[in-house]
């Protein structure tokens, strides 16, 4: 079935040489990167007008909540998180740094310019963006194959406008905390992990381990990360 979705998907809605899915919108680039449905040609292609057209709203996200689900995951995987990080934090409206900068402690239902046409002011629905800061600021990847509950990889990402983050998590098999701080001489991680818990710690694209490494078994300490 998957299969027969995807050929209907690339038959119909695809233009490979262009890379741009029917309906040229943030959504439909986003979510065909996400879920796989274009070639690695294709989706440097697809990738390139997603900025564009991110770029053509001054920034801003332009999506629905199905789009907001995967928008920022694909900048983040795809080195744009501070682009993704500006788009979520930025104060003025459409963002969540928005609501913050209108008082909100908690997710609105809808992105609208003031509160008054809101049907809810406590609602789940734009809510993918916790996941967002858990699994790229804090890098916790839970058993990432699916096939072992006591696997975590931490891989965090460090936007430049960001200088901390800590974060944990309660699994069947005992906690984990991640925290790490920006300082003069790059970054210092912090990991408490459960005893049972195993995986590996993988720094991104243009950072190293104090040591030279770029990725590391999983164990509870204090780790230096420098810029290159």
């Amino acid at each position: 079935l998957a299969e027969k979705v995807k050929t209907a998907f690339r038959e119909n809605l695809l233009d490979t040489e262009s890379g741009v899915i029917e309906g040229g919108t943030q959504t439909g680039q986003a979510m065909a990167i996400f879920y796989g449905l274009l070639t690695e040609e294709e989706n440097e292609k697809a990738f390139e007008k997603l900025l564009e057209y991110i770029d053509e709203a001054d920034g801003h996200f332009n999506t629905g909540v199905l789009g907001g689900r995967v928008l920022y995951r694909v900048l983040a995987e795809n080195g744009k998180v501070d682009l993704a990080y500006n788009m979520i934090t930025r104060p003025d409206f459409p963002s969540y740094g928005n609501w913050v900068e209108r008082g909100a402690t908690t997710l609105r239902e809808s992105f609208l310019p003031s509160d008054d046409d809101v049907d809810s002011l406590n609602h789940h629905f734009w809510g993918d963006v916790s996941a967002w800061f858990y699994t790229y600021l804090a890098g916790m990847r839970i058993n990432p194959t699916g096939k072992d509950v006591t696997n975590v990889d931490i891989k965090p990402l460090f936007p430049e406008k960001l200088d901390s983050v800590n974060a944990y998590h309660c699994l069947p098999d005992g906690k984990i905390s991640v925290a790490w701080e920006r300082t003069a001489e790059g970054i210092t991680l912090k990991i408490d992990k459960a005893e049972k818990l195993h995986g590996k710690i993988a720094v991104p694209c243009g950072y190293k381990f104090a040591d030279g490494e770029t990725e590391k078994s999983l164990q509870s300490g204090e780790y230096k990360i420098i810029k290159l």
